[in-house]
């Protein structure tokens, strides 16, 4: 288990997402129950798949209000 700020900064480190688009996604993320929340004041703790949707949702390339919700940025036919 690795804290999310952890998290986050190994991402940060060996990935090179922005920490300000990894903090996005990520309190995305837990609006949606898909990360754990934790409690006031203490970051929640993530096992692997944890950490595996968000780095996901960061790779994935897709607006910030849509990587929770699923929708594609544009139609899948590639139609507009």
């Amino acid at each position: 288990m690795a804290s999310l700020n952890a998290a986050m900064d190994a991402i940060e480190r060996h990935l090179e997402f922005p920490r300000s688009r990894s903090t996005g996604i990520a309190r995305r993320l837990q609006g949606a129950s898909l990360l754990p929340s934790g409690a006031p004041g203490v970051t929640p703790d993530l096992d692997e798949d944890n950490v595996l949707d968000l780095v996901v949702a960061l790779v994935s390339d897709i607006e910030l209000h849509n990587a929770v919700t699923g929708r594609p940025s544009v139609p899948c036919d590639g139609s507009r």
